[in-house]
């Protein structure tokens, strides 16, 4: 896969992120960066990424995605369905039943994520 400037610009804007950002956050971050900069360009970028799994997608809306750089110890999140937060779960709790589903399978699992979707306290 070619470097371009904007993959670069996606990329770092993605390292430096605290959270997971939809591709409308990355597009207002890089065209600060890149004014010339198309919100296609970000979404092939972001599917590019994905599809050579170097960034980890989460469904925040139906047809809509946030997005942050894959990264040895991953992050799994609760999402409300109402406010949209996201709370961080503290470890990974698929561990063990990859690790189960591996060896039964034989199936060489190289990465997973997990989403749960619900009501925060203050929604609920």
């Amino acid at each position: 896969m070619k470097n371009t400037k904007q993959r670069s610009i996606i990329l770092e804007i993605l390292q430096k992120a605290k959270k997971p950002l939809s591709a409308s956050d990355i597009y207002a971050r890089a065209t600060k960066l890149q004014p010339n900069m198309a919100l296609t360009t970000i979404y092939r970028n972001l599917e590019m990424l994905y599809e050579n799994d170097l960034i980890i997608r989460y469904r925040i809306e139906e047809k809509e995605y946030c997005y942050e750089l894959k990264r040895e110890n991953h992050t799994h999140y609760l999402i409300c369905k109402n406010c949209r937060k996201k709370v961080d779960l503290p470890e990974c709790p698929l561990k063990e039943l990859e690790k189960n589903i591996s060896n039964s399978t034989g199936f060489k699992i190289t990465s997973h994520n997990l989403e749960l979707e619900g009501y925060c306290d203050k929604c609920k």
